[in-house]
């Protein structure tokens, strides 16, 4: 990929929940299988579950913040100031 995302309509957010984490909506999935996990009958699948989506969702996120640090200027700043997913602990 060749070409500027930094423009008026891309900007770094940091309002609102983005103010204390730069992933909310990926904390909510997660958390929502979680959920989906500790409901389930079976310790394995509820294992397996937490396990995929933790893999998934480390992935995702650290490409998404090597794209971000790439190609928004502001973004290497708001890192030093927020967390990923959980203020204090990741």
């Amino acid at each position: 990929l060749h070409f500027k995302l930094e423009t008026a309509a891309h900007k770094v957010i940091n309002t609102g929940p983005y103010r204390y984490i730069r992933h909310p909506g990926s904390l909510g999935a997660i958390a929502t299988y979680l959920g989906i996990a500790l409901a389930t009958d079976n310790w394995l699948i509820g294992a397996l579950i937490i396990l995929f989506t933790a893999v998934l969702y480390i992935y995702y996120i650290e490409k998404e913040e090597r794209f971000l640090v790439k190609y928004l200027s502001a973004y290497k700043d708001y890192q030093k100031r927020t967390a990923r997913l959980l203020p204090a602990i990741y």
